[in-house]
């Protein structure tokens, strides 16, 4: 089993900020894309920050990695900024940023989610959440797998939906999945500090 394929097993359980709405065709007309971190005035310049790239060598690997792990905090220092900026200038941002977050299941390829009715399988949604460690927005079109009806003190939660993704595309499905792996070593620090600290 490959790299790819495996990470199709690996699902967590997670709160984030998450919404949901069918997905017309005049929504699909004007879907962002996944990447919602686009270009941005307020941040765009944060990337001449980089230093220049070193010779391609094999003396400079230590050069090479700093250079990688540079540019990788400068996008993410990136992403925050123009998300902060459209949080404070749109006021949809701003609503779905004032809300709780949902206990998910997430994957690499799709989510399941809690919703107050079930949906048919087969329907088409367009999904919005939010990725804390990337500081990345995702929107994303999805497909309905089936809904399940279950227990809840929450009316807001009596059903669970399983959604696969659809045209996510490699480098969005790449951060979930870095998401994911980043989620798990820090419960499982912290199961460890707790036991540690109660041993």
């Amino acid at each position: 089993m490959n790299d790819k394929d495996r990470r199709n097993y690996n699902r967590l359980n997670v709160s984030l900020l998450f919404s949901w709405q069918p997905l017309t065709a005049e929504l699909e007309e004007g879907i962002l894309p996944a990447l919602a971190a686009a270009d941005n005035p307020f941040a765009s310049w944060f990337m001449d920050l980089r230093p220049p790239l070193p010779p391609n060598s094999g003396e400079s690997d230590e050069l090479n990695s700093y250079y990688r792990k540079f540019s990788e905090y400068l996008e993410i220092i990136e992403r925050k900024i123009s998300l902060l900026s459209q949080v404070i200038f749109q006021p949809p941002m701003q609503k779905f940023f004032r809300q709780q977050p949902l206990p998910l299941t997430l994957s690499a390829t799709g989510v399941s989610f809690p919703a107050a009715e079930p949906l048919e399988s087969g329907t088409k949604v367009l999904l919005t959440f939010f990725l804390p460690y990337a500081a990345q927005m995702v929107r994303v079109r999805a497909l309905i797998l089936r809904s399940t009806i279950r227990e809840s003190r929450n009316p807001k939660q009596a059903c669970l939906i399983a959604a696969q993704f659809v045209d996510l595309g490699q480098e969005m499905e790449d951060e979930i999945a870095r998401f994911i792996i980043l989620s798990e070593r820090k419960q499982l620090r912290q199961t460890r500090r707790h036991h540690e600290e109660n041993a």
